[in-house]
């Protein structure tokens, strides 16, 4: 078997990083810039939709984000290697979608009760879903080193592997 094709975990990383900056700068930009607290917070929690609605549908519809497809890599079924489902791109982003509805409805919370500290349940909320987010990290990048064709965790929620693409 050539495993040749799976070996892009560089090509990974700088594709996440090309795909955060893409995605995370306008939020920075507006939180850096804009003084209403309130507008904040719903640019924020709707901002929210962004990053998941642009991997799931990028995934789906191309194959690749654009930052994978600067790095000349894509998605495809583990399977039959050919484009993924749509089913296949949700699943893949799953962990997020989960996260991202946890960390809305904490904010949300936090802002319609009038809280004015992160307390009680919606605080345990709040650092459990940041803290997930960083264990998830790492979980994925162990995973993604430790096996032959460099699959993800999200990748095996997905029945996903990302190959090198010949475009």
């Amino acid at each position: 078997m050539n495993l040749e094709m799976y070996r892009n975990s560089w090509q990974r990383f700088l594709a996440s990083i090309i795909d955060g900056i893409l995605l995370y700068l306008p939020i920075l930009i507006v939180w850096m810039n804009v003084q209403d607290e309130t507008f904040k917070l719903y640019f924020f929690n709707l901002y929210n939709l962004v990053p998941i609605t642009y991997f799931v549908f990028c995934n789906y519809y191309c194959g690749q984000t654009l930052g994978k497809s600067v790095m000349n890599i894509k998605v495809v079924n583990y399977s039959t290697e050919e484009n993924i489902s749509f089913k296949q791109s949700v699943f893949r982003e799953s962990p997020w979608v989960i996260l991202s509805v946890l960390s809305t409805t904490c904010y949300l919370l936090q802002y319609f009760l009038g809280y004015d500290s992160i307390t009680g349940f919606n605080g345990l909320l709040l650092a459990f879903a940041s803290t997930f987010g960083t264990y998830w990290w790492f979980l994925e990048m162990i995973t993604m080193f430790t096996n032959s064709k460099r699959r993800a965790i999200h990748d095996f929620l997905g029945g996903t592997v990302v190959v090198r693409s010949n475009s």
